[in-house]
Order: structure tokens, then C-alpha cells, then sequence
């Protein structure tokens, strides 16, 4: 067991130590404007993916195809990659 000769003392603080103010970075980002640049992002990145599911589905419907044969057909023309079709679409190719 610890003596109580070992054990660390509680730090004292002296009212000066409260007074401390750090001045801000202003080039450094705040959390809030960290978490506002990633919505943003995000965003962005919903909004690419629904134009591009718009787009497979306006093809779908004006060239009378299956979505799974929309989605290979695109595929094997190099437009998609398979990381974007989803999963049970991916499935259905033999």
C-alpha cells in the first residue's frame, strides 16, 4: 500500500491562477465551425449521390430497362463504379 508520504498532494491554486485567459487563435478553427464545414460536406455528398440515383432512374424509365440492367449497363461503360451500385444490385449479376 501507498504511505500517506507518497500519495500526491492536491495542487493548490492561487487567485491568480483563475485570472489566466488564453488569448484565441484566430487561425485556428472553432469545434462549432469544425462540425459546420462537416454538415456541409456531407451535404454535398448527399446531394451528388440522389442526382445520380435521379439520373439512373430517368434512364431506367426512357430506355424501358430493369434498374439492375441500368446499373450494369453503366457499370460495363465504365460510368459507375461498383462501390456506388447498391448491394442488391451488385447481387443479381451472375
Amino acid at each position: 500500500m501507498d504511505s500517506p508520504a507518497k500519495r500526491r498532494q492536491p495542487t493548490e491554486y492561487s487567485e491568480d491562477d483563475e485570472e489566466t485567459e488564453v488569448e484565441p487563435d484566430p487561425n485556428q478553427q472553432t469545434f462549432r465551425e469544425f462540425l459546420l464545414n462537416m454538415a456541409d460536406e456531407m451535404a454535398e455528398k448527399i446531394d451528388d449521390h440522389l442526382e445520380r440515383e435521379i439520373l439512373f432512374i430517368r434512364k431506367c424509365y426512357e430506355h424501358q430497362m430493369s434498374k439492375d440492367e441500368a446499373f450494369w449497363s453503366a457499370y460495363e461503360r465504365g460510368e459507375v463504379e461498383l462501390e456506388d451500385m447498391p448491394a442488391s444490385v451488385a447481387s443479381s449479376k451472375h
